[in-house]
């Protein structure tokens, strides 16, 4: 990194430099821009001790001691020739002396000092020290975000950002197409050359998650006192209406009149049970690809599943995910049990399934399924793994059925209606979990019999 002209007298060097230790190109273009930030506060520090203020007078009123030898200043009048030369000489004051005069008593407004940069390295770090599990996410995926929202709105300091800032990312983000960093024909290109190519714009979600950072970062610094407003609350592209869609029973006979099921031409064995599964319970991926044999038990003669994160490698998508489903009679039907006593020895459920970079372990098996369900005609936009489990819910929520035991069992407090949720933190908090027997018979209500005809018993 380029010392500036003016501080290379100071530092005795052109160019500082650092080794990233690493041969993965992301992570060192990541850590690089960490390592940058903490250079440019190391920068904005070297000059603020050189700084010259043209003022006529200043004054300071109700100087006060307080018993610990300290001073505080309650009001400073100055006449200054510049205002912005003012703001600076007045935080470094402010900074030398440990005052923070409240802003009734002081006119001046005062600035934070932070720069963006700073405060997005300040925030990873954090981040990553306080949830070590979430700790890749702050790590490969936001750092991105953060850089992105730096090349469009500038290095600026957190409280100069104002809701102009704010709206300018947003629209300029639904503007913008994905893959910024990957496509050869970007690079090089500032955010203007490559709003003129006028390609296609990136996905609503992506758009949403640069948003959802943004505004998580302002969050933080409103807690620690730097900025006063998050600009950048509320400013979402609305989720349209459907997204993933159900399966219908076209679509379950084309993946289950496959010859994975029908002939067993299956690979690994996750590639029989995932799709089972997830049809006869409603769990997510990585849900069942975690799943261990200790965690599928006996409860009172119901076979059981537990969805734990009591381990390095376990993680669940939110706290309503931890939750135990009863294993339905058409999985015991199709082998399950016997499969799973098969599996006893064994650390997981399923072989084949390795941890990946985030610490899920359903990498492997959702590019599987991606491949899958072309071959089986599944084309349909909205349709993919997580389509069994709304299947499930719609079909449980067309029978009618109670729906705190619903949540219990799919483990998403969202599919609560509005009045069920005002007071079900009552009953969380204070209410016993539902007995695997009340479950059980929720399970039951789903009959997928109609498609299954074909599908081979497991041995």
């Amino acid at each position: 990194m380029k010392v500036p002209i003016d501080l290379r007298d100071v530092l005795k060097t052109r160019e500082v430099k650092k080794s990233l230790k690493t041969l993965n190109k992301q992570r060192a273009e990541r850590m690089a821009f960490i390592y940058a930030a903490q250079w440019r506060e190391t920068f904005e520090s070297l000059r603020e001790p050189k700084m010259t203020y043209p003022f006529t007078t200043i004054k300071i009123k109700g100087l006060e001691k307080k018993p610990d030898g300290t001073f505080r200043v309650n009001s400073i009048e100055m006449d200054p020739d510049k205002p912005e030369a003012e703001n600076l000489m007045l935080n470094n004051f402010l900074r030398q002396i440990d005052v923070a005069p409240s802003p009734a008593n002081n006119p001046v407004k005062t600035a934070s000092g932070m720069r963006l940069s700073v405060a997005m390295e300040k925030f990873l770090h954090e981040k990553c020290e306080l949830n070590p599990k979430a700790k890749h996410h702050y790590e490969t995926e936001v750092p991105d975000d953060f850089k992105l929202i730096i090349r469009i709105l500038g290095d600026k300091q957190v409280d100069e950002i104002s809701r102009d800032d704010a709206i300018k990312l947003f629209g300029t983000l639904k503007q913008l197409p994905a893959n910024l960093n990957k496509v050869k024909q970007y690079k090089g290109k500032t955010i203007a050359e490559i709003l003129a190519l006028e390609e296609k714009p990136r996905a609503e979600a992506t758009i949403n998650g640069v948003m959802v950072n943004a505004s998580a970062l302002y969050g933080w610094l409103i807690k620690r006192d730097h900025v006063k407003q998050d600009y950048f609350e509320g400013l979402r592209v609305p989720r349209k209406k459907g997204g993933r869609e159900r399966l219908d029973d076209a679509d379950l006979l084309k993946i289950f009149g496959d010859s994975i099921f029908t002939e067993h031409e299956y690979k690994f064995t996750y590639q029989f049970w995932l799709p089972l599964i997830a049809l006869h319970s409603g769990m997510r991926m990585n849900e069942i690809c975690q799943l261990r044999p200790q965690d599928v038990i006996d409860e009172d003669g119901i076979l059981v599943m537990h969805v734990v994160e009591d381990g390095e490698d376990m993680s669940v998508k939110t706290d309503a995910g931890i939750r135990r489903i009863p294993v339905h009679p058409m999985l015991l039907q199709l082998g399950f049990g016997e499969f799973i006593q098969s599996r006893q020895k064994a650390d997981t459920l399923f072989d084949n399934l390795p941890v990946a970079e985030d610490g899920r372990r359903s990498k492997r098996a959702s590019r599987w399924f991606c491949l899958f369900r072309p071959k089986v005609g599944l084309t349909e936009r909205g349709k993919d793994f997580h389509s069994f489990r709304h299947t499930i819910i719609d079909d449980l929520k067309q029978g009618e059925v109670n729906e705190r035991v619903l949540k219990a069992l799919v483990g998403h407090a969202d599919q609560l209606s509005e009045e069920v949720q005002k007071d079900d933190l009552t009953m969380d908090r204070y209410g016993k979990r539902y007995k695997a027997e009340i479950l059980h018979k929720m399970v039951c209500r789903l009959n997928y019999s109609r498609v299954l005809g074909g599908v081979k018993r497991w041995t």
